[in-house]
Parts: structure tokens; C-alpha cells; sequence
């Protein structure tokens, strides 16, 4: 996750105002809880957030070795520390809102800085954003939880032009003409052609293989709920490659689409997965990293691992639109960890993409792709470790292991680089300029 910034650090092109909402989004918190859990890693917190939640409760955050950082503990039941039973943050009810650390004050919310404004987005993985009856999102009610002292929202991502594919870059005012029309036909409950016409799983690079990257999710998961859901997409991969029936992991999340599901009137599902394409497209934070050619490749994929997980929980008798909302929450978790987002770059783009190829996407070959023990983390800065063996987290790593492990990982990391081929180092250098660019 990308940390929030402010303008300063900004190229003179991107602009933070007007402050704009998606036409059509709508949230307000409901107290479900599930995102104050550990579906997603509690941080990472600053220095400073540290030493402020110390004085409230010394137990209550420190290093975690999973993530190699500063994070918010959890309990035995997966819970935050400050959790309390009535779902309340403890910090937020005692101390107020200012208080809790930025990632926890701005979720689920999180801006985008473009040449036309800063766009508010939302993330998806509560279901108070996706279930029960919602007003419509409007500045006033974001902007407490996305802005400075100053009343400036802090950016998380920034965007100046849009690159469709390959080689073709085209100017913010003209993305806008393309991106409005799909954003209207997602509002009004349809999915465009042109997420439609992409094949999902196009075949990885290196040999890389989808059946071993879920054999992987599914061995790794480790009694979290972000455990759970590893093996929910993990078994719903291996489930539409035809390599096994689906086996249905259980679901500790439930309780809180149970409460959820009991705010409001049931709503059509297709609303509920419209509303989550629209949010993707509209974030644009696929563009600082990606072309629209393999966000829409990626996003493809996503939905096909999502309309496999809602047909199952439908099956156990979930209500439709709460089947499509947590199937949603399930992919976004794993989509917005490492595991997900190094596998996306070595999707490869061209003809096997689209749906209208001669050649259909072919079962990839039985090569691993390398999986990091990472969860989702809250929005404040990248997610940055593997999860350490059980002998490592037994003890405090030394200096010199942590150093071996940064060598190995730089190796690794330049082995990859020296593979990519020319498609792939286009969609690197683009967001590398552009991030250069924004901290001049």
C-alpha cells in the first residue's frame, strides 16, 4: 500500500482540488468490525503513531515480524488490541478519532491525485461499504478521515496520463472521454464490452503456473482470516482451471456480513459487482504501475475467481448480494497483498488477452510462482516482508540474518527484473517516471 503524501512532494500538474466522489458511491460505517481484524495487516503506524498508542496501552502495538514493521497487535480471535465488544475502537472512543493511527482514521477511503482534482476512492473489503442501506458518499463525510490538520487530503497515489498498452500513452482530458461512458454503464448496472472481451488467467511469463501460485495460498494460510481467504481464492482458482472440485474453506468472517446483511433490503448482486468495477476503474491506482491493457487482464482475472467464490457461498445458502459482496471482500484481500501483486506483472498481455483471439488462454506450465507470506495492509505505506519461518518468528531476528534475507530478496528481485521482457519493463519504467516525478 502506498503511503499518503502531501502536495508538496507532488508534480506541479496534479491538482487536489476539486475533491471529487464517484457519482453513485455510497458508505457510511455500520460497525461490522471486519476491518479492524486481521483480514488485512493493522498498518504499518509511524514511529510517532508507535510512541502515541504506547501511552495509551503499552501492549497495544510494536514490531511484528510477519511484516518486518511497526503494527496495531491483534488478540486471540483475530481482533485489534483496541477492539472492544461492542466492535468500538477503544482509542477512537476515549482519545477521538485523532488519535488512531492515519491507516486506521482513513480507512476505507483513500485518494488519488489527478490533473483534475483528488479523487476519493474506496476499498471494498467491509462489508458497511458494499451491504445494507448507505447514503451517498460525499466529501464533507470523507474528509475527515483523508485530510491534514490543514483540511488537505493526504494522497496515496497519483496519476498524470493513463497508458492504454503498449507504447501508447494518452493525455488525462483524453482518458476522461473513454473512462466516462463505462463509469455511466456501471452505474447502471452493466459490465462494459471491454471488460467483457478479456480472457481471464492469460498465460504467466518465466513458465509461471496459477495452479502452483494457489497450491501455495492454500499452504500458507495460517488461522487468520487472511489465512481463510488465501485459501478461498487459492481453491477457487484450482476449482476454474479444472484441476480439482471446489472443497469450501470455512468463513471466519461471516459474522460481520451477518450483521451487515440485517442494515437494509436485499439489492441485485450485479449492483453490488458494478459498484466494485466502477470503484476499481474510477482509483485509477492501476495506473500508476500499469497500462489499462493489463489492469483490464488482471481485473478479468479477479472476477472470475470472485463469480466462483459467490456461486459457492449462494450454494450454502448466502443471500445474492451478500454472496457477491463477500466474495469481493475475499479478492480484495489477497489482490491487495504481495502475493497477488507480483503475480500481475507477469501476466502476459497481446493476443491470448482477449477473449476474441483465435488462440484461447492455455494452461500454464507446472512452475512455481513465488508467493510472499504478506497480508493487506491498511493505507499507509507498502507492505514490505515475507513472513518469516516458524524458526524465525520463534525469536527476535539477528542483524546479520536480517541482512542475508534484504541480499537474497535483491537477488531475487534483480534475477526477475533481468526476465522481463520489453511489455513488462514499458509498465515499470512508466510508473517509475511517474513517481520520480511526483517527489521532485
Amino acid at each position: 500500500m502506498k503511503v499518503a503524501r502531501s502536495a508538496s512532494k507532488m508534480n506541479d500538474s496534479i491538482r487536489l482540488e476539486p475533491i471529487l466522489i464517484r457519482p453513485g458511491a455510497r458508505f457510511i460505517c455500520g460497525g461490522d468490525g471486519l476491518c479492524c481484524t486481521d483480514i488485512h495487516g493493522l498498518g504499518p503506524i509511524t514511529k510517532t503513531e508507535l510512541r502515541a498508542i504506547r501511552r495509551i496501552d503499552r501492549s497495544g502495538a510494536g514490531y511484528d515480524e510477519d511484516f518486518d514493521d511497526l503494527m496495531l497487535r491483534t488478540e486471540a480471535d483475530g481482533g485489534c488490541h483496541f477492539l472492544m465488544a461492542d466492535r468500538r475502537c477503544r482509542v477512537h472512543a476515549e482519545f477521538g478519532p485523532e488519535a488512531k493511527p492515519l491507516g486506521c482514521r482513513q480507512f476505507p477511503f483513500f485518494v488519488t491525485a489527478t490533473p483534475e482534482g483528488a479523487r476519493i476512492g474506496t476499498y471494498h473489503r467491509c462489508p458497511c461499504r458494499s451491504l445494507g442501506t448507505r447514503p451517498a458518499l460525499t466529501v464533507e463525510a470523507a474528509l475527515p478521515s483523508i485530510a491534514d490538520p490543514r483540511g488537505k487530503p493526504l494522497v496515496n497515489f497519483s496519476v498524470e496520463a493513463i497508458r492504454l498498452e503498449k507504447k501508447k500513452t494518452i493525455p488525462f482530458a483524453e482518458w476522461r472521454h473513454l473512462e466516462i461512458p463505462l463509469l455511466e454503464e456501471l452505474n447502471r448496472g452493466r459490465i462494459p464490452e471491454i471488460f467483457r472481451e478479456i480472457d481471464p488467467f492469460p498465460p504467466l511469463r518465466r513458465g509461471g503456473s496459477y495452479i502452483r501460485f494457489a497450491k501455495d495460498l492454500i499452504a500458507s494460510r495460517d488461522g487468520t482470516r487472511f489465512g481463510a481467504a488465501m485459501a478461498w481464492v487459492g481453491d477457487a482458482i484450482l476449482n476454474l482451471l479444472g484441476e480439482r472440485p471446489a472443497r469450501t474453506p470455512h468463513r471466519p468472517w461471516a459474522d460481520a456480513f451477518d450483521r451487515a446483511e440485517l442494515r437494509g433490503r436485499a439489492t441485485k448482486p450485479e449492483r453490488v459487482l458494478t459498484d466494485f468495477i466502477a470503484d476499481e476503474l474510477w482509483s485509477l491506482r492501476w495506473a500508476e504501475k500499469y497500462s489499462f491493457l493489463r489492469f483490464r487482464a488482471d481485473l478479468a482475472t479477479r472476477l472470475a475467481i470472485i463469480a466462483d467464490m459467490e456461486a459457492r457461498l449462494r450454494a450454502e445458502g448466502a443471500r445474492r448480494d451478500r454472496a457477491a459482496a463477500e466474495a469481493i471482500s475475499i479478492m480484495e484481500a489477497i489482490a491487495e497483498s504481495e502475493h497477488w501483486t507480483e503475480l500481475v506483472p507477469l501476466m502476459r498481455l497481446g493476443a491470448a488477452s482477449s477473449a476474441s483471439s483465435s488462440e484461447p488462454a492455455r494452461k500454464p506450465a507446472e512452475k512455481t510462482v513465488q508467493t510472499k507470506q504478506t497480508k493487506a495492509s491498511k493505507p499507509t505505506k507498502q507492505t514490505k516482508a515475507s513472513k518469516p519461518t516458524k524458526k524465525q518468528r520463534a525469536s527476535a531476528p539477528s542483524k546479520e540474518a536480517a541482512s542475508g534475507r534484504r541480499t537474497r530478496a535483491a537477488a531475487e528481485r534483480n534475477a526477475l527484473e533481468t526476465s522481463l521482457d520489453e511489455d513488462l519493463m514499458d509498465d515499470l519504467s512508466e510508473g517509475l517516471e511517474i513517481e520520480i516525478t511526483a517527489l521532485v
